[in-house]
């Protein structure tokens, strides 16, 4: 276990205690609720590349204590558009804190010695992107171990009210350009009488208004102009400087990845070899080949007897689909039905050729079979129509003849029926009855 090694290794007894006696008896869900802000938080952190590489190594090649000592430059940096707003931030905090801590660790160093040591200077662009509690402690304490900073940024509301006192509380030199009307108004405390409200708000370009410290005491507010900037050298060292300081303090990127790839694959428990060597060699001999003499005693057609038996599938590319067939139809039934069809017909035909002979009206008759005609039963032979319908019919029939006696023949001749068909104002005149020769010869109806 990881964190076991680590807690062995934990000098300190009140730190060492949290972990043994406390943080063990935590069980796994609490663990995990209370780490899961702080994977939150460093999981952002190193999802960047560049600072993943940064932060990844077990060891810095940089020496901060070393280069405060030796009076070196080194330059971060943070841009916000290469590295993110969050991680610029992130990663600036705690540059500036391993410098304040880097000055701290002076402390060893005689007093003598330590005011024969070159001042280190800080300077920070846009500090309150990382200004945190640390600025305080930096502005009051760290002067003494000789950590001057120099801080710029853009107006007051951008500090927290705790740094906002620490720095009008602990800086010497106030140096101040335009600004605005808020800032002018808790400005004009520090530079008042010689500077009011409207003289800051109204400054001109590169005109400053500045009070500094010399020797512990504060010197009276006075105006001043900024320099011009500085004309860039003919020749430039800028290449040769970079790869210099790459050669000497950095280390390639390949084996910074490879390294951090390796801390981050799983801990797999250490082999150990089962096989016992106090076992003599012929028993295990024996174990190896027992196995062996029972597969050769097995029949080959035991081996797999379901898969034998099992028919063959064509392969689901080559089958053919499947089609559903519908239940199939009584022929019988058809024919009944159409015969059945053709006998009303046969009947409609008969009914629409004029007779001489007395004639019963379709209408009535029409209307005495739908009143007469029994409900429909279910089929009981397909092959001939019911015989109780057509015994229904003939009753109906029988007593429409009963009711309409025959009426007396007329001496007229027959009308010759023109075999085109009959006009729209002569389809109206036609009365829609049926001879009752024909319905007795049909329905076979005795008088």
């Amino acid at each position: 276990d990881y964190r076991k090694r680590v807690v062995d290794n934990i000098t300190d007894t009140s730190v060492k205690s949290f972990w043994v006696d406390e943080f063990a008896k935590y069980g796994e869900r609490y663990m995990q609720e209370a780490g899961a802000a702080i994977q939150n938080k460093v999981g952002q952190f190193v999802s960047n590349p560049l600072v993943r590489n940064i932060i990844g190594q077990p060891k810095s090649t940089f020496d901060i204590r070393r280069v405060m000592d030796d009076g070196k430059i080194i330059i971060i940096n943070l841009s916000k558009g290469r590295v993110g707003e969050t991680n610029a931030n992130l990663l600036g905090s705690m540059i500036i804190t391993k410098i304040y801590l880097a000055a701290m660790s002076r402390a060893d160093t005689p007093d003598i010695k330590l005011q024969k040591m070159p001042a280190f200077y800080l300077y920070v662009d846009e500090f309150q992107s990382f200004a945190n509690e640390s600025f305080a402690d930096i502005l009051s304490e760290a002067r003494k171990y000789k950590l001057n900073l120099t801080l710029a940024h853009q107006y007051i509301e951008q500090m927290s009210d705790e740094v906002r006192a620490a720095v009008f509380g602990n800086v010497g030199t106030m140096v101040v350009f335009r600004v605005g009307a808020y800032d002018a108004e808790i400005l004009e405390k520090e530079f008042s009488p010689q500077f009011t409200m409207e003289d800051m708000v109204n400054l001109g370009f590169t005109q400053v208004y500045l009070k500094l410290m010399i020797d512990g005491v504060t010197s009276p507010p006075f105006s001043a102009s900024t320099l011009p900037p500085i004309q860039k050298p003919d020749k430039s060292y800028r290449d040769e400087i970079i790869e210099h300081s790459r050669k000497v303090f950095a280390r390639p990127r390949t084996i910074v990845e490879e390294e951090i790839r390796i801390w981050h694959q799983p801990m797999s428990a250490p082999r150990t070899d089962r096989t016992d060597q106090k076992r003599p060699a012929v028993r295990n001999a024996e174990f190896r080949e027992a196995p062996v003499r029972r597969e050769e005693q097995r029949p080959r057609e035991e081996q797999r007897p379901r898969e034998e038996q099992r028919p063959i599938e064509a392969p689901r590319e080559n089958r053919q689909p499947e089609i559903k067939s519908e239940p199939r139809r009584d022929p019988n039934a058809d024919i009944a039905k159409a015969h059945e069809r053709a006998e009303r017909d046969k009947i409609m035909r008969d009914a629409l050729k004029p007779e001489n002979d007395g004639t019963v009206s379709l209408r009535e008759l029409k209307d005495k079979v739908a009143h007469s005609t029994p409900q429909a039963t279910p089929k009981q032979d397909a092959k001939k129509p019911s015989e109780k319908n057509l015994s229904g019919l003939r009753e109906a029939l029988a007593s429409v003849v009963k009711n309409n006696p025959t009426p007396e023949k007329k001496t007229e001749p027959p009308k010759q029926v023109s075999q085109a068909a009959p006009r729209k104002d002569q389809q109206k005149t036609l009365h829609d009855e049926v001879p009752e020769d024909v319905l007795k010869k049909i329905l076979n109806v005795e008088k």
